[in-house]
């Protein structure tokens, strides 16, 4: 864990350390201590950045995956959050200018909550750790409760407290002078067709699904994959066990309340890991 505390702005940070273990911590500076960094998330595509960043004369002082995004940040600006592949989101501090941006990957998979009030800013990465506050309105929003039912999860910007709202996926949040403007960098595309036959789609898919994987599995600690023995965790771990020889599977079961008959999951689960080896 590591805060940051100056400039009357305080990051905060406990990592999971997944990249780096030792040289990883954060929140990260840039050289001239002008940028500071905080990022829950993994960036895959890191390595390619790094070498382009590299060839242009920048020196990493880390072997951290996210320290990729201040050098990209200084050169691209908030237009930095295009260059990256991953599940993160992050709060960057711009000390020159005063700014604070705040970014969350293209489909949501790592959340990020914030809430304003009279010219002041707070974010986490769960509501809990916004409602210790005094200034954030706890009040229930009821505009919430029939998306709740409808969908089984709240979709941005809504959340269930009044006072709270999330980023949406692909956005960024930029504050400054005590007010924030907020902006979209990416959305599906679904307009490109293409005369293509079934054969070309099935291997596009796969090679698409197995570079996805592979990403997925840089890591300096052990990767094992959540099996439940249907097609799409089944293929994810067929592709991830191509490139380690050291995975390991993990499924969740339950008694299925019926003696002699086992829970579903936990069976299929068992019969794709023994294949799988």
């Amino acid at each position: 864990s590591g805060y940051f505390l100056a400039d009357n702005i305080a990051l905060g940070m406990r990592r999971l350390s997944v990249i780096d273990l030792a040289g990883g911590h954060q929140p990260i500076s840039s050289d001239d201590g002008q940028l500071v960094l905080i990022c829950n998330g993994e960036i895959y595509n890191y390595r390619e950045i790094r070498r382009s960043l590299e060839r242009e004369g920048y020196l990493f002082r880390s072997e951290t995956d996210v320290e990729v995004i201040l050098p990209l940040y200084q050169k691209h600006g908030i237009q930095c959050v295009e260059f990256l592949t991953g599940m993160f989101a992050f709060a960057l501090w711009d000390r020159r200018l005063r700014r604070l941006m705040l970014a969350r990957d293209r489909i949501g998979e790592k959340p990020l909550f914030f809430s304003e009030s009279a010219g002041r800013l707070a974010f986490s990465s769960e509501p809990k750790g916004l409602l210790r506050l005094p200034f954030v309105d706890r009040q229930l929003n009821e505009e919430a409760i029939p998306l709740l039912l409808t969908h089984k999860s709240l979709p941005a910007p809504v959340s269930i407290y009044r006072g709270i709202r999330q980023l949406p996926p692909a956005s960024v949040l930029v504050w400054e002078n005590g007010q924030h403007r907020q902006e979209r960098y990416w959305r599906l595309d679904f307009s490109r067709r293409r005369g293509v036959v079934p054969t070309d789609y099935l291997e596009e898919y796969e090679a698409v699904v197995d570079q996805s994987v592979k990403s997925c599995m840089l890591a300096d600690v052990p990767v094992g994959v959540m099996l439940s023995g249907g097609v799409d965790s089944s293929t994810i771990a067929l592709m991830a066990r191509r490139g380690r020889k050291d995975l390991m599977s993990f499924c969740l079961g339950g008694d299925s309340g019926v003696p002699g008959i086992r829970d579903v999951e936990v069976e299929r689960a068992e019969r794709v890991a023994s294949k799988l080896d």
